[in-house]
């Protein structure tokens, strides 16, 4: 059986990161921590870009990565395509990535401005509140998430720092 696992990656590192990151989410099997070590993300009423609610730290049957974004980063600008080729391989392995804007100073109509300059092709979540960035610690931009399938706990967190 499969294991899934969180692992993070601050992608000013090779893309390669990342698709590690995710290949070993698809491909390898590893052990998990127990309950006990791995704290939970708690449930967010989080909202996309556009509007919808997504929620993020619910039971869920399909592993998410989360990738958190700089709309002012030339980091984050340059893997946008990267990751919509990497979303949709994803999609088809059965993760999902999506991507968040947790910035304060970026309005919604920045961030749908910047989903539509760089032709975001994955769900892109507007956390102008911070609660998902307090909720992960994102050390960067960009800066990657795996959450598990079950309960979205944080199991491993590797970094690039």
């Amino acid at each position: 059986m499969r294991s899934t696992t969180i692992r993070s990656a601050v992608l000013g590192l090779p893309l390669l990161v990342i698709c590690g990151v995710l290949g070993g989410l698809l491909c390898a099997d590893s052990v998990e921590r127990s309950a006990a070590t791995r704290p939970a993300l708690p449930s967010l009423r989080l909202t996309l870009v556009n509007g919808r609610p997504l929620g993020v730290g619910q039971a869920a049957t399909r592993p998410t990565a989360l990738v958190f974004l700089g709309t002012e980063c030339p980091i984050s600008r340059w893997y946008v395509p990267a990751l919509n080729d990497l979303s949709a391989s994803a999609r088809a392995a059965g993760v999902d990535l999506v991507g968040v804007i947790s910035d304060p100073s970026v309005s919604r109509a920045g961030a749908a401005q910047f989903c539509s300059d760089f032709q975001v092709a994955f769900p892109m979540i507007f956390d102008a509140s911070g609660e998902l960035a307090a909720a992960l610690h994102p050390l960067a931009t960009p800066h990657a998430f795996l959450l598990d399938r079950v309960d979205h706990a944080v199991i491993e967190h590797v970094t690039g720092a």
